[in-house]
């Protein structure tokens, strides 16, 4: 059985969402990673009127925390 992001969104998230009345109160976050970005994702969302606002896409050098053990961890 293949579950697609598009099957898992709206039998799950958008399903739950609504459910417990969240109604425009409900904001999607997920990064903007290429994969996450999909056309059919993107128009099942808006279809649901899911707010989804822009954010950057992940990236590593944005772990500040990792890198701020990491450091610690050295001087230790």
């Amino acid at each position: 059985m293949e579950l697609s992001t598009d099957k898992i969104l709206e039998e799950n998230l958008v399903h739950s969402a609504f459910n417990q009345t969240l109604g425009d109160k409900f904001t999607f976050q997920q990064d903007n990673n290429l994969k996450h970005k999909a056309k059919s994702t993107l128009e099942l969302l808006t279809k649901k009127t899911v707010n989804v606002p822009e954010w950057p896409s992940y990236s590593f050098d944005l772990k500040l925390l990792e890198h701020l053990w990491q450091d610690l961890k050295m001087v230790v």
